[in-house]
C-alpha cells in the first residue's frame, strides 16, 4: 500500500469547549444585597423607598408607588444628600404586600449615591 506515513499525535490539545460566561460576569458592576434608605421623586412627588439589591449601575428598589418601565425618576440617598437620575426598567410585586420593587437603572455609575453600603 502506498501513501503517506502515519503522523505522530498532535503535541497541541485539542481548544477549550466554548462556555459563554455566566450571567454575573456580564455585569457592568457587581450587585450586593443591602439595604439602603431612599427617596424616589417623579413629577416633584417625593417617595420613601429603600434598595433592596444595589450596584454601581442600579438598583432593585422597593416602595409603595409602582411605577411604569421607562419612567424617569430621581433617587435621592438623604443620608449623603446626594441625587441621580435613572429610569425604571421593570416592576414586580413586591414582597410584602401593597410594596412594589422596581428596577431601576442610573443614568451614570453612581457607586457613591450608595456610600459605604455598596463596597463589592
Amino acid at each position: 500500500m502506498s501513501g503517506s506515513p502515519p503522523q505522530p499525535p498532535s503535541s497541541n490539545p485539542p481548544p477549550p469547549a466554548f462556555h459563554p460566561p455566566a450571567k454575573e460576569e456580564t455585569r457592568r458592576s457587581p450587585r450586593i444585597a443591602r439595604v439602603v434608605e431612599l427617596v424616589l421623586e417623579h413629577r416633584f412627588i417625593s417617595y420613601v423607598a429603600e434598595s433592596i439589591i444595589i450596584s454601581a449601575h442600579g438598583a432593585l428598589i422597593q416602595t409603595s408607588q409602582s411605577f411604569p418601565p421607562g419612567v424617569s425618576v430621581l433617587v435621592t440617598n438623604p443620608a449623603l444628600g446626594m441625587t441621580i437620575p435613572g429610569r425604571v426598567v421593570s416592576i414586580e410585586q413586591g414582597d410584602v404586600e401593597g410594596l412594589f420593587a422596581l428596577a431601576v437603572e442610573f443614568n451614570r455609575p453612581a457607586a457613591a449615591l450608595l456610600g459605604d453600603a455598596y463596597k463589592p
